[in-house]
């Protein structure tokens, strides 16, 4: 770790810029630029939050590579995994609301669907949902997501997804990651509300926050927006223009996964959950805001638990395939850092992996 820190400090030396007493300063925009050189990422937005707002913010390389068009400060970026934090959001908002609360049962609110359903989902909670303590099958792959009718009808599939057998998690492991899951509780939102999925993000995210948060591809609502990339053969990045590819997801998954929004927008989603954290009553009380990052010791409420030298994160990365979305927030300090970019590849990860590792390190 500590060889890898003294190469990346030398590397950035030369446009970094120095202190009069000769100290190396290293920003967050020549980091990310170098990083994002080295490892062949088209686009990448990185910001550095804290309670306050952002610190420091970074726009870098092109939205696509056939036109070469620079990334813009307004441009979106997709979400993937790391929805299901704004999906638990709601869901606490709600909860706060006398709506339902922690521990409905799913079945209390679609009791029509007990029949067909497998024994071992009788009892489970909006909490065992979004914390995927459930053991519904996981639905991570977009082969066995082709399998079940995916349509906008929720009640229909979730019918079929009740009738498969639960899963154990893995030795080790105290959870079984689900997309389908979180669908379940986005189901259970709609039914205790009678307000459509789509609804709820418009009234208890968009209209509290000021966010202009989207369902699908930023491109689906404008070719001028970036598109995502992916490896199409060793070491090759192509591009997925708009309109229905083999990446496209599911309406259904859309609680789990089918966001799109502009850095500065996550950045103030990521400054509400640090505030909340810091025990303010912004948007949420300070013990929702508590209970959304740390119900389960290793995931809880959309949000993992990681451990770095002693100090304890809230994280979670997310990719459909075509972006990658990163996000950590320091726990016992007002810290936070956001990574998007529009490529996923493992030589991309990494990259995003080496710019997380220098702000652990106090680099920028």
């Amino acid at each position: 770790m500590l060889k890898y820190l003294l190469i990346l400090c030398l590397a950035l030396v030369g446009g970094s810029g120095c202190h009069d007493n000769g100290e190396t300063v290293i920003t967050l925009e020549t980091s990310a630029e170098e990083v994002r050189q080295e490892y062949g990422i088209p686009g990448l937005a990185i910001a550095v939050v804290d309670s306050d707002g952002i610190r420091e913010m970074a726009h870098l390389g092109v939205r696509e590579r056939i036109s070469g068009t620079p990334i813009q400060a307004n441009d979106r970026f997709h979400l993937g995994s790391n929805g299901k934090a704004i999906t638990g959001f709601i869901a606490a908002r709600l909860v706060e609301a006398g709506l339902l609360n922690w521990d409905t049962r799913f079945f209390d609110l679609y009791p029509e669907l007990l029949a067909e359903a497998d024994p071992v989902y009788h009892s489970m909670t909006l909490a065992e949902l979004l914390s995927h303590h459930a053991g519904i099958q996981p639905f991570t792959d977009g082969d066995a997501a082709s399998d079940i009718e995916w349509s906008e009808d929720w009640a229909g599939a979730a019918g079929v997804l009740l009738a498969l057998p639960g899963v154990e998690p893995a030795a080790g492991q105290t959870y079984v990651y689900s997309n389908a899951g979180y669908t379940l509780a986005a189901m259970m939102l709609e039914r205790a509300t009678g307000q459509s999925w789509q609804s709820l993000l418009e009234n208890q995210f968009n209209l509290l926050l000021g966010i202009n948060l989207r369902v699908g591809w930023p491109s689906d609502l404008s070719v001028n927006q970036p598109w995502g990339h992916f490896e199409s053969r060793p070491g090759v990045l192509s591009e997925t223009p708009p309109g229905d590819n083999e990446f496209r997801l599911p309406y259904l998954l859309a609680p789990a996964g089918d966001l799109n929004l502009s850095l500065e927008e996550y950045a103030a989603f990521v400054r509400a959950n640090l505030r909340g954290l810091q025990g303010d009553s912004n948007y949420l009380s300070p013990d929702s805001w508590q209970y959304l990052h740390t119900a389960y010791p290793d995931y809880a409420i959309g949000w993992g638990t990681v451990v770095y030298e002693g100090k304890t994160y809230s994280t979670h990365d997310g990719s459909a395939g075509t972006f990658y979305c990163r996000v950590a927030i320091g726990r016992d300090g007002n810290k936070a850092l956001i990574i998007m970019v529009n490529a996923v590849s493992e030589r991309v990860i990494k990259g995003v992996d080496q710019l997380t590792l220098a702000w652990l390190e106090g680099m920028f």
